[in-house]
Formats: C-alpha cells, structure tokens, sequence
C-alpha cells in the first residue's frame, strides 16, 4: 500500500476531514504503511498534497483525491461540496435501441429486472468484444437518472473502471465537468454496441436467457458473476 492510498484508507473510515497530524497517526496506528523516516508529517503532506484540489495549480497529479478544507484539514475529493457543482447527467440509449430493450425488460418475459441493469449488462459485453457505437438518435425523454444506477452494488466504481480500461490513465477519473461527460459517454457507447451485438447476434434465437448467458466470454463471466442484472434470474 502506497502512502497515497493509506490517506485514502483512513480518510475513507473518518466521518470528518482530519488534520496531517491526524492522517499520520491514524497510519502508524493501523500499521498501513511503514515510515522510513521520523519526519512522517513532511512524507504524508507531500504525497497528499499532490493528489489534492487546488483551484491555481497548474500542475496536478490525477486523479485527484483529495480537499483541504478551510480548517486546514483533508478529506476525500468524492464527498466534498465542491463536487456538488458537478452534474452527473441522465444515462440515454439510442431510438433504434427501443425495441430490444422492452423485449428484454417487459414485466410479462423479462430477462432483466429494470433497463439500468441490462445497459449494465450490455456495456460489459460491448468493452469485451470492443464494440463501442456512439447513440446517433435517441429520446432524451427515455434517458434514466443517473441515481438509479446506484441499485447495483459495483457503481459507479464500474464507470470509473470502464473508463479507466478504455484511456489507461487516471486522469480520466478526474472530478471536472468535462471528464463526468466524457465517463458518461462512454458507458453510454459501449452500452449501445453491447445492445447492438444483443440484437443481431440473438434474433433468430428469440433472445432466450440461455442465448442471452452464451453471449458471455469465458474470460469475463467470472468478473461479472456477482453483478446482480437481473431480479428476474
């Protein structure tokens, strides 16, 4: 465990931004890293203050995790108020997309339980085949909260994943507007080629829920196995 993520670590079991001080005990306490300097405060303050949200500065490490706060204290970027200005926009799906998704999630034969789950579903399948397929046209009055997503235990680390796959650096996890957009997107793309392989790959077979599971790479069945797409099945 790095320094960083041993801030990380104590932050994430503190209900309150905590001081260096604290940050530095709570470390040595825990036995998460191992010092190989008494000076721990000027260690602790480096590697956070790297990896913390400074309005002027030009140089940042990504992602950034951290916030000082106005009592000089440090808490996790994720929970702060100043990503309370960002706006994590409604998930949409493309029109020609409409049939396939109210065969697949209609209460008298459903395969999935609600429509999140099974863009869920579908995006895992689209990252594994690399079919990624921008929306064209789409209802935004069919797009589904963000929010709802929360229903599945892996979200959003799932999103960050996603795109953290897809770009291969951490700056893609970044707290700005512009980034929030681009993560969005691009569940939403790998959601409309994994729906598009779901549509010609299933029609001859009536889209059973056994033709549905043969989609599934070996490779990637285990790492989605405990992702719950479905209350149905």
């Amino acid at each position: 465990m790095t320094i960083t993520e041993a801030a990380v670590e104590v932050l994430q079991g503190s209900k309150t931004p905590l001081s260096l001080n604290e940050i530095v005990d709570e470390i040595s306490d825990r036995s998460l890293y191992n010092f190989n300097s008494e000076d721990k405060i000027s260690i602790v303050r480096e590697q956070v203050r790297r990896h913390c949200y400074l309005p002027n500065k030009k140089l940042q490490f990504k992602p950034t995790l951290f916030v000082q706060t106005d009592e000089d204290k440090y808490d996790l970027m994720e929970r702060s108020s100043i990503t309370k200005n960002v706006i994590y926009r409604r998930i949409r799906r493309a029109r020609d997309k409409d049939f396939l998704i109210e065969k697949l999630t209609k209460k008298s034969d459903a395969k999935f339980g609600e429509i999140w789950r099974l863009l869920i579903f579908a995006s895992c399948l689209g990252m594994a085949r690399k079919k990624r397929q921008p929306l064209g046209d789409y209802d935004t009055g069919k797009s589904i909260d963000f929010s709802y997503f929360g229903g599945c235990s892996a979200w959003p680390g799932f999103l960050y994943l996603l795109n953290l796959v897809e770009v291969g650096e951490a700056s893609v996890l970044n707290y700005e507007q512009d980034y929030v957009d681009r993560q969005i997107t691009l569940f939403e793309e790998y959601a409309n080629g994994g729906l598009g392989i779901i549509q010609v790959e299933l029609e001859s077979k009536d889209y059973s829920l056994d033709s549905i599971i043969g989609l599934i790479p070996s490779s990637l069945a285990e790492s989605i196995q405990q992702v719950d797409f479905s209350s149905q099945i």
